[in-house]
């Protein structure tokens, strides 16, 4: 088949590699080669699927334009060669034709451009259409013969198409019209058109050409290095999947009979992990040799055209390689991100209280041991660890905001102190009420509950006027939270196991939430959460003695618990669970203490455990109560009365 764009032999130049025959409206192809409109028309009907076919020469998938196939650039260059053959057939031949091709073996008379590989005899155009007329020819295989032409090298005296038969040479270069013309052109056709020195002009497109030759090799050479990356991470990654895998079975022949589904569960989640991890590399392996491939079609074309192109041809083909490799350049892949580092970590049943299988065995992590600060995934940084001013008590409640970290202290105290991020004493405020929990809204108003007065308070913004908002609450609220409208309080009363009440802030309307008059939902819940946006709210409670984790989501006016969380992917048996503190940041994430693995579980607002971000500490120190400041960091303090200010790897 013969490329649209080369012209190597007079035929080559003229004649559809589909059809054998010169061509009739040609149309140029995105990967440069060219075919007769009709037999473009028939190969796409037979092939498109889903608005694209196949190229008859290389095969790439070529996209049909919103005009069907005649939407395709017609090559001009083609249509160039056809009319100077006919204007002066003696000149263009001569020019694209060796002098030494055959003779047509069937009529002696015409110069052979054809072969037929059954008969074995060389055919001229016209002896080539009657060739296969008779029955017996029909299958002969006939072929164009190819040779080396003679063709003109770029810079070369070229005569004007339109003045040739009087010598005239393009020496000028039409800006408007985009063409080269000779003195008569510029003098009738292109008088008045701003033109350049047509020598000029072909300097500066071998020199763009260049341009885009040496910017398509600086993009292979930054393939080359990411594909390089790419297959040391797969080698590094099947390094370390093997060593976990030998460090698991090893420990499985210790303890088989103790073990062996639990192992079985380790294996399936590590292969789990690293298929997902391989996949990602493959398809990043996969998409740099896709785009080395194309790359090199390019610097191919463009060595061509440079080589042995003419001018026409260097004109044609430069804004199509320009815009090639702008899109090949947006869609250059970069570096392979995938988290590599599986290890194999032994639990500890003193502190997480997992079962003597989960001690013996371990579990599948992406994050590094640190038994010195528990176990946290890589990149999660302490930034403090401080004990609560008042050495002797722990931290009830924990609330934060640019003012400070506002703590309350267990038992009820009346007090609250404002500390630093580094523990540090800030201001001391005497209450004249026990205070059993501490919220803080975006804007920094700082609201107090009192489980013994059944009221909620704010402390204003000088921090010394305080000023009730509800009294005479129908709960004794142990827990609220707190945005710029609204204030959510849990706890219990004697006509109600436990509840949740609603209240605004300015209006004072108060409505329940949840009622669970019968205690068949919470037992005695511990904390309460809020996120809002827009018509959408979600309340998250908890409740220690319970058990669990409860969603309730407001669906139009009314509340329903949409989700309840039992420790699963945590504790075999549920009543292993004791949920207590519970925050939410500003990005969304939910965060819950669980007291009895000593941990910091994250979970999804579907209430499923996201078990990669879960926060393991040391022995001894067991969370109890969660903030989060304007930064996504963490506070936590713990039943000892330490507090430890976290940095999370992603926020």
């Amino acid at each position: 088949m013969a490329a649209g764009v080369d012209t190597t032999s007079y035929d080559q130049a003229v004649i559809c590699s589909i059809c054998l025959e010169e061509y009739i409206n040609p149309k140029l192809l995105p990967c440069f080669h060219t075919f007769c409109l009709e037999c473009l028309e028939q190969h796409a009907g037979r092939t498109t699927t889903s608005g694209h076919f196949p190229c008859p020469q290389c095969r790439n998938n070529v996209k049909i334009p919103a005009k069907g196939v005649q939407g395709f650039q017609t090559n001009f260059y083609i249509t160039n060669v056809r009319e100077m053959s006919r204007t002066n057939p003696s000149q263009a031949q001569q020019e694209v034709i060796p002098k030494s091709q055959n003779m047509c073996d069937i009529c002696k008379k015409g110069l052979a451009r054809f072969d037929c590989r059954t008969c074995h005899k060389y055919l001229c155009n016209g002896c080539k259409k009657n060739h296969k007329k008779p029955k017996s020819h029909r299958n002969h295989h006939v072929v164009l013969i190819r040779e080396e032409s003679a063709a003109a090298e770029v810079g070369e005296i070229q005569l004007c198409p339109k003045h040739h038969s009087r010598g005239e040479i393009l020496i000028y270069y039409c800006l408007r019209c985009d063409v080269p013309i000779c003195m008569s052109c510029k003098l009738t056709a292109h008088e008045g058109h701003k033109s350049e020195d047509l020598e000029d002009r072909v300097n500066m497109i071998k020199k763009e050409l260049r341009e885009c030759n040496f910017e398509a090799q600086r993009m292979c050479h930054k393939l080359e290095d990411l594909k390089d990356k790419g297959v040391k991470m797969e080698v590094r990654c099947q390094g370390k999947v093997d060593e976990v895998m030998e460090q698991i079975s090893s420990d499985r022949e210790a303890v088989l009979k103790l073990v062996t589904e639990r192992s079985k569960c380790l294996e399936g989640k590590l292969n789990k992990r690293a298929k997902a991890c391989f996949n990602t590399i493959s398809a990043h392996l996969e998409k740099t040799d896709i785009s080395q491939k194309q790359l090199d079609e390019v610097k191919n074309k463009i060595t061509n055209t440079l080589e042995k192109g003419s001018f026409q041809e260097m004109q044609n083909s430069c804004k199509e390689v320009k815009k090639r490799l702008d899109g090949l350049k947006k869609d250059l892949p970069g570096p392979v991100e995938v988290c590599s580092d599986f290890v194999y970590e032994m639990s500890r049943s003193d502190r997480s209280r997992v079962t003597q299988i989960d001690a013996l065995l371990g579990r599948i992590n992406t994050c590094a041991a640190d038994l010195d600060r528990g176990l946290m995934p890589r990149g999660t940084e302490v930034l403090a660890t401080f004990r609560v001013p008042q050495g002797h008590l722990k931290a009830r409640s924990l609330a934060s905001s640019e003012a400070g970290v506002f703590l309350c202290y267990d038992p009820c105290l009346r007090s609250i102190d404002v500390l630093s991020t580094t523990g540090s004493m800030i201001d001391r405020h005497s209450i004249d009420f026990e205070v059993s929990s501490v919220a803080v809204s975006e804007s920094g108003s700082v609201f107090l509950a009192s489980a013994s007065k059944k009221l909620i308070s704010i402390l204003m913004d000088d921090m010394y006027f305080l000023s009730p908002l509800a009294r005479d609450l129908p709960i004794c609220p142990s827990a609220i939270t707190a945005t710029e409208e609204t204030i959510i309080a849990v706890g219990s009363s004697k006509e109600s196991k436990a509840g949740i009440v609603k209240l605004r802030r300015h209006g004072g309307y108060l409505s329940w939430v949840f009622n669970d008059k019968m205690g068949t939902v919470f037992k005695k819940p511990a904390d309460v959460a809020l996120w809002s946006k827009t018509n959408q709210s979600m309340v998250i409670v908890t409740d220690s003695k319970a058990h669990r984790v409860v969603f309730i989501s407001k669906q139009g006016s009314s509340y329903h618990i949409t989700k309840i969380y039992s420790g699963e992917g945590m504790h075999q048996d549920a009543e292993q669970f004791c949920p207590y503190g519970v925050c939410v940041d500003k990005l969304g994430n939910i965060f819950v203490a669980d007291m009895s693995s000593q941990a910091v579980i994250q979970l999804s607002w579907k209430g499923n455990l996201m078990d990669d971000h879960t926060l393991m500490f040391d022995q001894g120190f067991i969370p109890k109560c969660l903030a989060s400041t304007p930064e996504c960091n963490l506070i936590v303090g713990s039943t000892d009365g330490m507090v430890k200010v976290i940095k999370r790897a992603s926020p």
